[in-house]
């Protein structure tokens, strides 16, 4: 039996009202920005200044101090199913 891969962080963009989470196994995970105020109210730059911590479980974007775990998103995709 294989071993199940942890799920990373592959790349972090966004859309005009979406934070898009792009993981390492190709699927997406979206939340509206609205749940996340200091990212709704970051520059364009300080939005494309993020880093990939905690082993790609977590996005931080230093400019902002805001981060935001892996886990949060899943659960809140989970939810809205």
């Amino acid at each position: 039996m294989q071993k199940a891969q942890p799920v990373q962080v592959d790349e972090v963009r966004f859309t005009a009202t979406a934070l898009e989470v792009v993981l390492a196994d190709g699927r997406v995970l979206s939340a509206p920005i609205d749940r996340f105020p200091r990212l709704r109210g970051g520059s364009p730059a300080a939005l494309l200044n993020w880093r990939i911590t905690d082993a790609g479980d977590c996005v931080h974007w230093p400019d902002l101090n805001e981060d935001i775990r892996l886990s949060t998103l899943l659960a809140q995709q989970t939810r809205s199913l």
